[in-house]
């Protein structure tokens, strides 16, 4: 029985676009890029690598993350002029390059 999941591929048709978002909107860390092909990002505890497939569609999902200061967070994107999706307290909806739906949620209290 699998133990743990240690990563996710996701196809695109817009490799660049979707590698600027991750890379500047989330500040997710490169891992690995295969120019043209794919790029991987450290997600924390999960690799998330975006492959470029043109006869595929996009792999639409939602993508969740850990934010500790969500506020912060939504105040950098709005002066950046990114649109943010929703807004709450301690949780942010935003969307990618190709719509999949990003979640940021503050850790739970302890």
């Amino acid at each position: 029985m699998p133990k743990n999941c240690y990563g996710v591929t996701l196809y695109t048709q817009e490799l660049r676009a979707v590698r600027g978002f991750y890379e500047s909107v989330l500040e997710l860390a490169v891992t690995k890029e295969v120019e043209g092909e794919s790029v991987t990002f450290n997600g924390g505890e999960i690799l998330i690598t975006f492959e470029e497939r043109y006869l595929k569609p996009p792999t639409l999902a939602t993508l969740h993350f850990i934010e500790e200061d969500v506020p912060h967070f939504c105040k950098r994107l709005r002066m950046q002029g990114f649109p943010i999706r929703e807004e709450w307290r301690d949780k942010v909806e935003l969307t990618d390059p190709e719509g999949r739906i990003i979640v940021l949620t503050e850790p739970p209290m302890a």
